[in-house]
């Protein structure tokens, strides 16, 4: 599913988000991209499903940026994938597999594919 309205209106806007984690990982159709690790940069923002109470003050409430971090060094490290759409998914299908989350949106970059502009994808999943 690529959109998902929300059926209420509490909590949409906060999000917990990890901005510009750069790895290093296998990725790229061309040749001269495979058997060599590129700099990626990723971005994963998380819409939670409940919000932490002000008086409570407990991870347990919440989503930890911390599981984000985890799924993204592991989808990274799995091995040569060849497209950045394909990086962006799995971390979007495994944040909505592990995490308790409405809505995921993730962004992947190439920041040295060219001296001139940053390719990349823009995914959002519920």
């Amino acid at each position: 599913m690529f959109c998902c309205p929300f059926k209420k209106k509490t909590h949409h806007k906060n999000k917990i988000f990890i901005r510009d984690f750069v790895v290093e990982m296998e990725i790229g159709v061309n040749e001269s991209e495979k058997g060599k690790k590129q700099r990626v940069v990723i971005n994963v923002s998380v819409v939670p499903k409940t919000w932490p109470s002000l008086s409570r003050d407990n991870i347990a409430d919440t989503v930890s940026y911390d599981d984000i971090v985890k799924i993204i060094q592991e989808i990274s490290s799995r091995g040569h994938i060849h497209l950045v759409e394909t990086v962006a998914e799995k971390i979007a299908q495994s944040c909505l597999n592990a995490l308790p989350v409405r809505r995921v949106n993730v962004k992947v970059e190439k920041p040295d594919i060219y001296g001139f502009a940053i390719p990349g994808v823009e995914i959002t999943r519920c």
